[in-house]
């Protein structure tokens, strides 16, 4: 529960207390709002009081940055920060994490996805033998060993990085004359992981059949939840046929006691599935000072819209930028690199000499082919250029809905 800095006695408090979590520990991990975390030292950040108001200061990844903490908690494994910045006009949490406590949780993590994956091993070998065979038997298919199964490894598959556990459990069970290998997602299960859960399980797959080790692994049993079934269904029907064979399907229930075969789909039906229709497309709001912006040059400007506002884009280049601000609508100009100003009588100047410098050197003619304002953002300016006419491209392709590239900070 975060205790809430409402006055003189509270904000003292708090400072007290958290200056005692500070000389404990010289490391953290600060995350802003689930982001991924940034290694921290305390003496990259600092706690202060001023006019009966905590404030936090830190440097990120984006420069200084000072909040105004309204409220904060102590959980036992990390500070929790409720913060505000630029007069309330952005509000945050922040989390800041003990290197020590984080690898404490890391280590948790590590032995909570080991213990399911030694439980689902157990029940693995429970299912197995009480059908007495690896997969379903039809006709003209050969039914392996029959007999009692045992538990030859149960690990974690490494981590995406060194210091964190894997998500995929590896277990390799065996009879007398014959290994099988078993793997599942023990972390949680979403289809969107459905692609990583298959490459990751072929190519380990792929590395037990290369060893000489006897008996050979023929058989790869996946293991999934049932919300992920048919996303792998889908992808396990598009196999080729003679590594679809040596693959079986399991599903395993809520609480994780008991496999049942998945019956796999056929190719038929793959195709039969109705494609979802494309959601309609919303149309963007846009302010009056936007419109009579994307006048001056309608054939050169568009708009992005994402949801934090709007951009306009000048053949692709971002040179302004639509923003809501206490409930008012506020632009800001400027190219990436250079300093922003707000779009108002007192800029008005800067403006112009920006519009003109673009309409000069931002198109196909321009004389000055070394210009930045041309060389810049090549590939945004054709993509503006196909936004407008997907066909230019492939007469073919389908004309809406069209978006504008995801742009990773």
């Amino acid at each position: 529960m975060l205790l809430q800095l409402n006055d003189a006695v509270t904000v003292s408090d708090a400072k007290r207390g958290i200056d005692e979590l500070l000389s404990a520990h010289t490391e953290w991990f600060l995350a802003q709002d689930g982001r991924a975390p940034l290694a921290i030292s305390s003496a990259e950040f600092e706690f202060s009081t001023d006019h009966n108001r905590l404030i936090f200061s830190s440097w990120t990844e984006s420069g200084s940055r000072s909040w105004r903490i309204t409220a904060w908690s102590w959980t036992g494994q990390k500070l929790v920060l409720a913060a505000r910045r630029r007069m309330g006009a952005e509000a945050a949490t922040i989390d800041l994490v003990p290197r020590e406590s984080a690898k404490a949780i890391v280590a948790g993590i590590a032995a909570a996805r080991q213990v399911r994956c030694v439980k689902l091993a157990q029940i693995a070998c429970d299912a197995l033998v009480a059908r007495s065979s690896v997969y379903d038997s039809s006709p003209g298919d050969h039914r392996p060993e029959s007999g009692p199964l045992k538990i030859e490894s149960a690990a974690l598959s490494p981590g995406i990085r060194r210091d964190q556990p894997g998500r995929y459990a590896r277990i390799v069970l065996r009879r007398r004359q014959e290994r099988i290998a078993l793997t599942a997602t023990v972390a949680g299960s979403d289809a969107r992981n459905v692609d990583s859960l298959f490459s990751s399980a072929l190519l380990w797959f792929n590395r037990l059949q290369s060893r000489p080790k006897r008996p050979y692994i023929q058989k790869l049993l996946i293991v999934v939840e049932h919300n992920i079934l048919e996303a792998v269904r889908q992808r396990h029907v598009l196999l080729r046929e003679s590594l679809r064979q040596r693959i079986d399907l399991y599903e395993v229930d809520e609480a994780w006691q008991q496999l049942e075969p998945a019956r796999p789909w056929e190719r038929k039906n793959l195709w039969r599935q109705r494609l979802r229709q494309f959601p309609a497309v919303a149309e963007d709001e846009t302010v009056e000072r936007v419109q009579q912006i994307i006048a001056l040059a309608p054939d050169a400007i568009d708009v992005v819209s994402s949801r934090h506002g709007q951009t306009l884009r000048y053949h692709g280049l971002p040179f302004a930028r639509v923003r809501r601000v206490m409930n008012r609508d506020r632009i800001w100009f400027g190219i990436e690199g250079s300093r922003r100003r707000l779009l108002d009588d007192y800029h008005e100047p800067e403006w112009a000499k920006l519009f003109r410098d673009l309409e000069s050197h931002r198109h196909r003619d321009c004389p000055d082919k070394h210009h930045w304002f041309y060389r810049a953002a090549g590939e945004a300016w054709l993509e503006s250029i196909l936004r407008r006419d997907i066909s230019r491209l492939d007469p073919g392709l389908i004309v809406a809905p069209l978006h504008a590239q995801f742009q990773r900070n």
